[in-house]
């Protein structure tokens, strides 16, 4: 009796019944010797094995059929290959990989093996763009500040109009100014000066060469550029910042009376918890204990639960005191079991169970994660029908998916109630949370970043769909904080820093802050210096969303 007789005679007299355990012997070494043989690139051992199997109908016929079709495009069988996806799609519908074959048969070129996975490469896809400015707008939108940098550098030397002109200007600043290279960005907005005198453009301008002054410590000549640009400034708000400015670059000068009057006029245009509670630090430091004290306690009245009222209360030494009258109401978790309706007969949860038996574990959790995001069922890799729930949770402040956050966050020594505090500034826990800029799930991960997270993890078949599901989006956020540690180091607010703006930015102000005052920066002083307004408010909302988490949950 040949093999294939033999086969389909096991699979007629014994039904494969993976919902009850049951998996033929003989069809699972066959289909995990084909396994191993494409893991291992040996496309003809492949074809080899899995042919005979081809016309199984097993939970898992989808991943036979696929790694078979591939396997024969590989060794040149085009069109059996072309048969075998088309019987993947018409029979299939629900498999994984559907989306990939379908793009496949429809390709110009049906006969290329398919790729393993993952997203195009943006610097490939950038290089791949013929005409230059297209080719800069793409490398500036990849992030690729270098490159970027270097295209703008040469399309401000062209003939363009002078709108033209003027936008190429303001992404080359940009794009140095992103790249640690102020010396390019300072002439690109000179030249915006020189082309528009007398504008809001060169006002803008000038405020960026005043920044970017600042940014790299050259303290001495932020100030007078300031001062120039409170003449060309028209609103209250915008005189008030650059007050600010001014008397942020007094402080880190020392010059501390000067910079209690900077924050006291910045005041006088429109008030700030910012240039309150910095007046009040500048007048401790310049001796004006009893001053900077009234100062403090006026922070923690107007601004309660906020960042400086936070710092306030910590400089007062009444910290905890403040922090009891805020949230009276502390919690110990206790913990409960819910059931959860796991349905007993779904084709893709034989199909999870099969695999796992299979021992296929990194495949079993790309279908959990599936039939996670299609259930709505936050249910780990065992799919038991219970979920471990804290009972009491602030509503302002509460701990979703906190058994699971917990039991992962403990293996990367990292505080359960920090990511909390970030899940809430993020996304206000809605699972379903989409940013302009298009990052996804609880904790805001932008698709590519997952990628690279769960690539260098070593996850397989990753959709960004996943990050709509809650537990998959928690445990790649918690791999990228893990990773962002590794590379700026544990102080949390590098952390922050690097995770909403990018570790590479991050690193580069660590390194160039690190030598900028005879002691170094305060953890305050950095946070007050992180360039990005946007990410700097990030910070400091988080910190404090973290202080009322570690407060409440005691």
């Amino acid at each position: 009796m040949n093999l294939l007789f033999a086969l389909f005679f096991l699979f007629v007299a014994t039904p494969l019944s993976a919902g009850e355990g049951g998996i033929d012997p003989l069809y699972r070494r066959s289909f995990l010797k084909g396994y191993e043989a494409y893991q291992d690139g040996k496309w003809d051992r492949t074809v080899k094995i899995l042919s005979p199997l081809k016309e199984e109908m097993t939970p898992i016929r989808d991943y036979l059929l696929y790694y078979l079709g591939n396997a024969l495009l590989k060794e040149g069988g085009c069109q059996e290959a072309r048969l075998i996806f088309r019987g993947l799609v018409e029979g299939e519908k629900e498999s994984r990989w559907v989306p990939a074959v379908e793009a496949q048969l429809r390709g110009e070129d049906p006969c290329h093996p398919l790729p393993d996975g993952g997203p195009p490469v943006r610097r490939l896809v950038c290089e791949a763009v013929a005409s230059l400015p297209e080719k800069a707008n793409c490398f500036f939108s990849a992030r690729l500040y270098q490159e970027a940098r270097d295209l703008y550098g040469h399309l401000v030397s062209q003939p363009y109009s002078t709108g033209r002109q003027l936008f190429y200007l303001a992404r080359l600043s940009q794009s140095a100014s992103r790249s640690e290279d102020s010396e390019t960005a300072i002439r690109a907005n000179e030249e915006i000066r020189r082309l528009r005198p007398g504008t809001k453009a060169s006002s803008d301008a000038l405020r960026k060469i005043a920044f970017l002054h600042k940014d790299r410590g050259d303290f001495q000549k932020a100030i007078p550029l300031f001062r120039k640009l409170l003449g060309e400034e028209k609103t209250r708000g915008r005189r008030r910042s650059v007050w600010q400015e001014i008397g942020w670059s007094h402080y880190r000068l020392r010059h501390y009376r000067e910079a209690a009057e900077a924050f006291r006029q910045s005041r006088s245009e429109e008030d700030s918890p910012f240039a309150l509670y910095w007046e009040g630090v500048s007048r401790r430091k310049g001796g004006e204990k009893k001053e900077a004290s009234r100062l403090f306690r006026e922070v923690i009245e107007r601004y309660p639960r906020g960042y400086y009222a936070l710092r306030a209360a910590q400089r007062l030494g009444i910290l905890k005191k403040t922090l009891r009258v805020w949230w009276p109401d502390r919690k110990k978790i206790r913990w409960e079991r819910a059931p959860l309706a796991i349905p007993e007969e779904d084709p893709l949860l034989e199909k999870i169970r099969l695999l796992r038996r299979l021992e296929l574990n990194g495949e079993a959790a790309i279908e959990l994660r599936r039939w996670r995001v299609r259930s709505g069922l936050s249910v780990g890799l065992d799919l038991r029908g219970e979920v471990r729930r804290p009972i009491d949770e602030d509503p302002d402040y509460p701990i979703p998916h906190a058994s699971f956050l917990r039991e992962k966050a403990k293996g990367l020594d990292i505080d359960p109630m920090f990511v909390f505090a970030m899940m809430r500034q993020e996304s206000r826990f809605s699972e379903r949370a989409v940013s302009g800029a298009g990052a996804l799930g609880l904790l805001q991960l932008m698709p590519e970043t997952a990628w690279r997270t769960a690539d260098s993890a070593g996850w397989t078949g990753f959709d960004p769909d996943w990050l709509y599901e809650p537990l998959t989006n928690i445990e790649l956020a918690l791999l990228y904080l893990g990773k962002i540690r590794q590379e700026v180091g544990k102080q949390w607010y590098g952390v922050v820093a690097s995770y909403s703006a990018g570790e590479q930015p991050v690193a580069a102000w660590l390194k160039m802050r690190k030598g900028l005052a005879p002691l170094g920066l305060s953890e305050e002083e950095f946070i007050e210096e992180i360039p990005y307004a946007e990410t700097r408010d990030y910070v400091k909302k988080v910190y404090a969303n973290w202080q009322a988490y570690r407060w409440i949950y005691r």
